[in-house]
């Protein structure tokens, strides 16, 4: 299963208008047009950039798939798009795969969702442990709905694809305000069950330290 870095993501929206040379995807991405040729090489390399005459365009099959997914945000107006990846880890690849495929299912389930894309990676051993994540590009009908994303599914990094700017009124900040300090109250619940005295300090202790950076 091919995986695109972000850049070459917003390249390939952007060829979707059309053919493109590096110097004009550089001013429409405002990117460095050496980093812009070396995304196209590798693109063109696995065959879903066409370059004719210095001029790259997509390949039909992947010019579908972005249609597709611009006429799903259409349909179902999400509020934002972000792209996610959520890793998964644990001491042997079938418990990693059954997480995997856990987690494919709840957010396929997941109606305060809209998922343009999700591509799985396969499990990779690291020393005594396996590893492996999701990619995820998807739709946000509201900012609670956002939160309620990042506490149930853990990813580890986000990045906003759409909008540039969010404007919230005061009751969206605070329905996901509040659903945070639930979230977040449960947990330390938890913890608290669960960890001895001293196992507890040093937890705070540690978590107030990287805080402060």
């Amino acid at each position: 299963m091919v995986t695109f870095s972000w850049l070459q993501k917003k390249i390939a929206y952007h060829l979707l208008d059309g053919p493109k040379s590096i110097e004009q995807l550089a001013k429409l991405l405002g990117e460095n047009p050496f980093e812009i040729e070396k995304a196209l090489k590798q693109m063109v390399k696995l065959k879903v950039v066409n370059e004719t005459a210095n001029m790259f365009s997509l390949s039909e099959e992947v010019k579908k798939g972005l249609r597709e997914r611009q006429e799903l945000r259409e349909k179902e107006k999400p509020k934002l798009d972000l792209q996610a990846y959520i890793e998964v880890s644990g001491i042997s690849e079938k418990a990693v795969k059954t997480r995997l495929k856990t987690i494919e299912e709840r957010l396929k389930a997941d109606r305060s969702l809209t998922i343009y894309s999700m591509e799985i990676a396969e499990p990779m051993k690291h020393k005594s442990d396996y590893s492996a994540y999701i990619e995820l590009t998807a739709g946000f009908k509201d900012f609670l709905s956002l939160v309620r994303f990042m506490y149930l599914y853990g990813p580890s990094t986000v990045e906003i694809i759409k909008p540039a700017k969010l404007e919230l009124s005061a009751y969206e900040l605070q329905e996901g305000l509040n659903e945070m300090a639930e979230f977040i109250f449960k947990y330390n619940a938890y913890i608290a069950r669960h960890l001895k005295k001293a196992e507890l300090v040093e937890f705070y202790k540690k978590l107030f330290q990287e805080g402060a950076k």
